[in-house]
C-alpha cells in the first residue's frame, strides 16, 4: 500500500479518523516513515482551517531552517555542473525525461548529502559531549578545601 504522502511503500506509520459513533466509518491513511505522517496532519489542519474560514487566503508556509538552506545552495553546484554538461545555452523545455529525472535526482542528492552531513557533525559533537561528561564524571574526587 503506497504512503499517503509522497507514495512510496508504506512501513507501519498510519492514521485514522476519530471515531465518533459506533456506526460511523474510520478513515485510515498510512505512511512510510513519521516525517510523511506529520506533513498529513499539518496538511489536514491547514485544509480544516481553510474550510472553517474560507475568507482567509493566507496558508500558513514553513520557513526553511538555516540548515536547510545551506543544503539548498549545496546542491546548487551540482546542478550547475550538471546543466554546463547539458550546455548553458540549452532551455529546460529541450531536455529529454530522463535528463529531467537525473537532474532531480543530482539536486535531492545534493541536498539529502549535505542534511547528513550536518546531522553526523552534530551527532558526533554531541557524542564528543557525552565523553567529556563522563570523563569528569569518574574522575577521582580532588582533595582538599572546595573552596
Amino acid at each position: 500500500m503506497p504512503c499517503a504522502i509522497c507514495r512510496r511503500h508504506a512501513r507501519g506509520f498510519l492514521w485514522q479518523t476519530p471515531q465518533a459513533r459506533p456506526e460511523a466509518r474510520r478513515e485510515t491513511v498510512r505512511f512510510c516513515s513519521f516525517r510523511c505522517q506529520t506533513l498529513f496532519g499539518t496538511l489536514r489542519k491547514i485544509r480544516e482551517a481553510q474550510r472553517r474560514w474560507p475568507h482567509e487566503t493566507e496558508v500558513a508556509v514553513i520557513d526553511a531552517s538555516d540548515t536547510e538552506k545551506a543544503a539548498l545552495a549545496a546542491a546548487l553546484r551540482p546542478l550547475g555542473d550538471y546543466v554546463a554538461e547539458r550546455g548553458l545555452q540549452r532551455p529546460l523545455a529541450d531536455y529529454c525525461r530522463e535528463e529531467i529525472l537525473t537532474l532531480i535526482e543530482i539536486v535531492v542528492e545534493a541536498y539529502q548529502a549535505h542534511l547528513l552531513e550536518v546531522a553526523e557533525r552534530q551527532a558526533e559533537q554531541e557524542a564528543e559531549r557525552w565523553r567529556r561528561l563522563e570523563r569528569r564524571r569518574s574522575a577521582p574526587p580532588t582533595t582538599g578545601d572546595p573552596f
